[in-house]
């Protein structure tokens, strides 16, 4: 299982993001900058960060049934999850999502290393996929031993500050399909816990 240390990683990402806004030129709307890091180039970082990766064919199909993210008992029934919440963190680099798992074997395939969650909008074009830094690798939790019970957390790459509180996504996790997955405000979800996905 990988874990990161959030304090670390805040740290690393502070500093990542000052290099990325003087590294990373913005890309036209529609037209994703490339982005790839080699293990010591900490530019190739900050362009992983500041741009949306290109589609490629290794991930889902665009085929894959979408359950919408309001479908509470579908998502519990076929993959053994609960939706709590997307919503901005470090200052709306990142997006923050997290789900709680029902049913451990339904779950396990979503929190499988080798498959790569990203999202997807109809703002542009090109996916917003978990970062991986080589000091402090993939900012997402992946393990075989799935529990019940527990919350698991991925950090997407918000290039720009593209998308905002109130702006609808589509999450994507190999064969996991989630329409209309709406980012939160997280002052607001503090608020009233019931605007969450999965809230009471």
């Amino acid at each position: 299982m990988k874990l990161f240390s959030p304090v670390f990683f805040l740290n690393h990402l502070q500093a990542t993001l000052i290099g990325a806004a003087v590294a990373c030129q913005p890309a036209a709307a529609g037209n994703p900058l490339p982005g790839s890091a080699t293990p010591n180039d900490s530019t190739g970082v900050a362009k992983s960060i500041a741009a949306p990766a290109k589609p490629d064919s290794t991930t889902a199909s665009p085929a894959t049934p979408a359950i919408a993210a309001t479908d509470r008992d579908t998502l519990r029934k076929k993959w053994g999850v609960e939706l709590l919440g997307l919503h901005p963190t470090a200052a709306g680099h990142l997006l923050d999502f997290r789900l709680k798992v029902t049913d451990t074997r339904k779950a396990t395939p979503l929190l499988d290393r080798r498959t790569k969650p990203y999202l997807l909008s109809d703002k542009f074009k090109g996916k917003l996929q978990v970062p991986d830094f080589d000091r402090v690798g993939s900012l997402r939790q992946t393990t075989r031993d799935v529990e019940k019970g527990k919350v698991y957390t991925m950090l997407f790459a918000n290039p720009g500050k593209r998308l905002a509180p109130g702006d609808e996504v589509t999450l994507v996790i190999g064969d996991f399909r989630v329409s209309q997955l709406t980012i939160v405000d997280p002052m607001a979800t503090a608020r009233s816990p019931a605007t969450r996905p999965g809230g009471k």
